[in-house]
């Protein structure tokens, strides 16, 4: 059975990557799936970060380009003990705005 395990938003995005979401994945949790929706203001990249430490960091995810008022989803493919969802602008100096929730089951 899959159950939200976290949620965050609205995030205004800036140029640099920074944080939307970073979780300690609870025990027991198989399948993980990080959902991400851009709120109708303006295209944003996104990246996904894993850890068994939370100390380093590697990559889950490329980063990936969701559209204004787009949608994608991640479906989490390693056991980390950290997952850390990762945004920013894709156009210089033009923020976006993303909400993103982690379910899991």
């Amino acid at each position: 059975m899959t159950e939200l395990l976290a949620t965050a938003g609205p995030i205004v995005t800036s140029n640099l990557y920074a944080s939307a979401l970073k979780i300690k994945v609870p025990p027991q949790t198989g399948k993980m799936m990080v959902h991400l929706k851009e709120q109708d203001v303006d295209v944003v990249d996104w990246k996904i970060l894993g850890s068994i430490d939370d100390a380093n960091y590697s990559e889950e995810m490329a980063e990936a380009e969701v559209a204004q008022d787009g949608f994608d989803v991640h479906e989490v493919t390693k056991a980390w003990l950290y997952v850390d969802v990762q945004v920013k602008s894709a156009v210089e100096n033009n923020s976006g705005e993303i909400a993103v929730a982690i379910s899991g089951g």
